[in-house]
């Protein structure tokens, strides 16, 4: 398992502060849509656009980015 942490972005970073230990990329790419998805619940177009959820690794390399959906 590694950590991962899911940041809220839009050029300027929301860091998450705690990360979660994930098992696989694959696992990985399901919880950044998730958090996206609950980002975004409840929320006009535009409150949300240019927003992303950027995945990094321990390090702080991003390994995957997704638009909130």
């Amino acid at each position: 398992m590694a950590l991962y942490f899911f940041n809220l972005s839009n050029g300027k970073e929301i860091a998450d502060p705690d990360g979660h230990d994930l098992a696989s990329m694959d696992a990985v790419r399901d919880a950044a849509f998730h958090a996206a998805q609950d980002w975004a619940h409840n929320k006009q177009p535009w409150e949300i656009e240019g927003l992303y959820v950027s995945v990094t690794d321990e390090s702080g390399a991003e390994v995957f980015k997704t638009p909130l959906l």
